[in-house]
């Protein structure tokens, strides 16, 4: 009965290091994080051209770390996508400032955008969706949306260019 205890211990400790943070290579590229849960998306804005702002910090910092954190997005299906261009470097010495702007592609109907630390750590999301045009107000909606929501609740890859490519706007939302 030792063994298995001793079996089991190895086989825990092996499964930690293997899911803990790290560089992930992909392409040649690595993208080093950390697991940091803390922190949100305080403020959204959309500017008249389209482009969605968000706001947000992370309550984490990476001193002497090259570890960095993005915004992933998540379409209706498939897996959540960040760019390489989108990986932010953490704060020294925390917080850490959490901002991005990147136009919406004319055709998108619905999406959602998570701040991620990892591949599967979403500390916080929101659910844009385009209304029809009425007397002045904005075509984009953005609203808090939970992390834990069936809607972004699956892993996300980190990739160079659009996985659902529009010619006119190669890395829109």
């Amino acid at each position: 009965m030792k063994w298995l205890a001793r079996a089991a211990m190895v086989l825990t400790t092996v499964v930690a290091m293997v899911f803990t943070a790290g560089p992930v290579t992909a392409g040649g590229d690595e993208w080093t994080r950390i697991r940091c849960v803390a922190g949100g998306i305080d403020v959204t804005s959309v500017t008249d051209a389209e482009f969605l702002v968000l706001k947000g910090h992370l309550n984490c910092a990476s001193r002497g770390s090259k570890a960095t954190f993005a915004y992933a997005r998540y379409g209706d299906r498939g897996v959540g996508v960040a760019f390489w261009f989108h990986l932010q470097p953490y704060a020294k010495l925390g917080p850490t400032e959490a901002t991005v702007e990147n136009q919406v592609a004319p055709e998108t109907k619905r999406f959602a955008v998570c701040l991620v630390t990892d591949y599967d750590v979403r500390v916080a999301c929101v659910m844009v969706t385009r209304n029809p045009r009425q007397h002045g107000e904005r075509a984009l909606t953005v609203l808090p949306l939970a992390t834990n929501s069936h809607y972004v609740n699956r892993t996300i890859i980190v990739t160079e260019y659009a996985v659902e490519h529009t010619p006119a706007c190669g890395h829109c939302w």
